[in-house]
């Protein structure tokens, strides 16, 4: 029932409360101007005991414990909502600290606190200390933070509200950079994306005089693509098909075969980086291997090496050709259609 001592105090006098004197007495608590004195004993409540918070003076600066104060049965004052408080003074007159003095009570009176008022909060206190060359005890007053006292026992308490709101304030954090990272990716997305008034200006090059119609405009890009990109197409394919012949007349009769076994293996190569069938690959990159030791009689890893990327090349420019003739398997350049669009041109 300790707590219900300040029953009769109104809200405006909790908040102009900045000093808390505790003395001994058996009386109502009184206030006077910024000073409240708390008694150890109530004339209907009785003796302090348990715990008391002194939570309801938020502008509490101030704590002190008058001479002889007798704790009676109080167990533990809690300031851990006491964000102002920066004091304790702890009065002695030669009987030591009345906290902890058996002669006043079997028990000692703690403080409940929170980590930060370890390095706010400052306690005065006396304690007794040898003086002339170690001969003579004297009562000498101390100061120092809470954290490094040594006058009262102190318990931290968990302040569960700033851990929710730090919880809190990190989620808002990493949803806000969620955010921030959508936006830009938006951003760039809308930078990269041609607007109506480029796909315009793109058709009436294209198709002048024309209104727009993405699908025709589409099929008139890859109409003009595929104009410029057969006669390249031909001549890197002539240019293969010499470049084997001529590794074909530097071969023994019979290594030719090899030969297009060595091309039509890098072709499976490149086709089976699409699965994950470690195996088969594995299976062809020997079969690879072997056929290039057998033409090294006739050609040198130079060579080799040199068709092999070539054929890298043109398995490259097979799936462009593909693509601009909008089929999804790969189509083999067709010679009657590259001599017709050469005569167009």
């Amino acid at each position: 029932m300790s707590q219900a001592i300040f029953d009769k105090l109104q809200p405006n006098q909790k908040t102009q409360v900045k000093y808390i004197y505790f003395q001994n007495s058996n009386s109502e608590p009184s206030l006077s101007g910024f000073t409240l004195n708390v008694y150890n004993a109530h004339p209907t409540y009785g003796n302090l005991q348990g715990s008391l918070s002194l939570a309801q003076f938020p502008n509490l600066r101030k704590i002190q414990f008058v001479n002889n104060f007798s704790i009676a049965n109080l167990e533990e004052i809690d300031i851990s909502e006491n964000i102002k408080l920066n004091r304790v003074i702890i009065s002695t007159d030669g009987n030591g600290n009345p906290l902890q003095n058996a002669s006043y009570s079997p028990l000692s009176c703690s403080l409940l606190a929170k980590e930060k008022q370890l390095n706010q909060v400052i306690v005065t206190y006396s304690r007794q200390i040898l003086h002339n060359n170690n001969t003579s005890m004297r009562w000498t007053e101390i100061s120092k933070l809470l954290k490094k006292q040594s006058a009262i026992p102190v318990f931290l308490i968990e302040d569960q509200k700033a851990e929710q709101q730090e919880a809190e304030i990190k989620t808002l954090k990493q949803q806000i950079q969620e955010k921030d990272q959508q936006i830009t990716n938006l951003t760039k997305q809308t930078e990269q994306t041609p607007t109506f008034k480029q796909f315009q200006e793109l058709n009436e090059i294209a198709l002048p005089s024309s209104e727009l119609n993405f699908d025709l405009l589409k099929k008139e890009i890859k109409r003009l693509k595929l104009k410029d990109f057969i006669p390249y197409y031909k001549k890197q394919k002539d240019d293969f098909e010499r470049l084997v012949a001529n590794a074909k007349n530097k071969t023994k009769e019979g290594l030719g075969t090899i030969l297009d076994l060595l091309l039509q293996t890098q072709s499976q190569i490149i086709e089976s980086e699409k699965t994950e069938d470690s195996f088969a690959k594995g299976q062809l990159q020997g079969q690879l291997t072997t056929c290039q030791t057998l033409l090294q009689t006739n050609l040198s890893k130079e060579e080799l090496k040199n068709l092999l990327n070539k054929k890298n090349e043109q398995l490259k420019l097979e799936q462009q050709w593909a693509s601009l003739q909008g089929n999804n398997e790969k189509t083999h350049f067709d010679e009657k259609e590259t001599e017709s669009s050469e005569e167009e041109k």
